[in-house]
């Protein structure tokens, strides 16, 4: 997996197993059917810039509107993190506010090790 950057520190992410691997497709292919009625691109392990210095790397992004370009700069309306073995709490909730302040409505939480998924929308700290 690609790595993420903040303000030129190399942020290495732990590697994906199966579960979330197959997670993640499933989640991103659960959009598909609403591309008939809405204008949607579903993208799995997105580049987005939240700053200028500041790159993440989105499991599954799913944006309302125009596709994003290759490193999006603007939020999508989904953002969906996939926990795998060795992910840090602190980290995960870090990366969050990161998202929260940046203007992503929805942010998704999916634990394939437990089958949980938790939600956050913009303005609530769940």
């Amino acid at each position: 997996m690609e790595p993420e950057y903040w303000d030129g520190e190399i942020i290495e992410r732990p590697t994906p197993n199966t579960k979330h691997s197959t997670t993640q497709t499933f989640t991103g292919s659960a959009f598909l059917p609403l591309r008939s009625r809405f204008p949607l691109t579903v993208a799995s392990d997105l580049r987005v810039k939240l700053r200028p210095g500041l790159y993440r790397l989105i499991d599954v992004a799913v944006y309302l509107g125009p596709e994003p370009p290759s490193v999006a700069d603007t939020p999508p309306l989904i953002a969906t993190e996939i926990l795998s073995p060795g992910d840090r709490v602190s980290e995960v909730m870090e990366k969050f506010d990161e998202y929260r302040a940046w203007g992503v409505a929805y942010i998704w939480l999916l634990d394939p090790k437990n089958a949980k998924c938790t939600s956050t929308t913009v303005g609530s700290r769940e």
